[in-house]
């Protein structure tokens, strides 16, 4: 059973700051505990799997932030395209207040580990997993089968994802704002 005390979710805390603007590999050791102010001789006592177990911690961290937002728009309002629309703007938000430096932790990590460090690669797939489940929930209450649901709710994540990694490269939030108004016709129609 994991460790809890301040140290140990600051770093995690910190770590997933510093995956999403730097990536896993780009973001030290000495870097996540400076951030997080954890002591240096505690690290392996929270974490004595390492910066890799740190790194799980920390993208489950960053991706239940994401399937929380996306439960507490379900439940303001549970239609598709409003759950979009409120989460594309809190994204869109958070991409300016960042000067574009963020985006999504767990984009950023997945992309450094498909091809090594199965244990980050398995984190970020179950994130995604969850993003899914979470919008694919409303879109069959819409009336949506739920088959097709899970595959509108799949290229809802993968367009938004997208749209974030757009919008970092271009310092606009215009990609976020196209994607979603795409996908807004794809999840209105998917309810009909």
């Amino acid at each position: 059973m994991p460790r809890t005390t301040t140290a140990r979710k600051d770093a995690i805390t910190a770590a997933a700051r510093l995956f999403d603007r730097t990536g896993y590999h780009g973001a030290g050791l000495a870097e996540i505990l400076e951030q997080s102010g954890a002591p240096r001789g505690s690290f392996y006592f929270h974490f004595p799997g390492g910066k890799e177990e740190l790194g799980v911690e920390a993208i489950r961290h960053a991706g239940g932030q994401v399937t929380a937002m996306l439960h507490a728009a379900a439940a303001k309002d549970p239609d598709p395209v409003a759950i979009l629309g409120r989460v594309s703007r809190a994204l869109a938000k958070w991409l300016q207040a960042s000067d574009y430096t963020q985006g999504c932790a767990v984009s950023n990590v997945a992309l450094e580990t498909a091809n090594g460090l199965p244990a980050l690669r398995e984190a970020c797939d179950q994130q995604y997993d969850d993003w899914v489940a979470a919008l694919r929930k409303p879109i069959v209450d819409a009336g949506c089968p739920r088959a097709e649901a899970t595959a509108v709710a799949r290229a809802t994540v993968a367009g938004i994802e997208g749209a974030l990694l757009l919008c970092r490269a271009s310092k606009s939030t215009a990609p976020l704002r196209d994607v979603t108004k795409v996908l807004s016709r794809l999840l209105a129609g998917a309810a009909e």
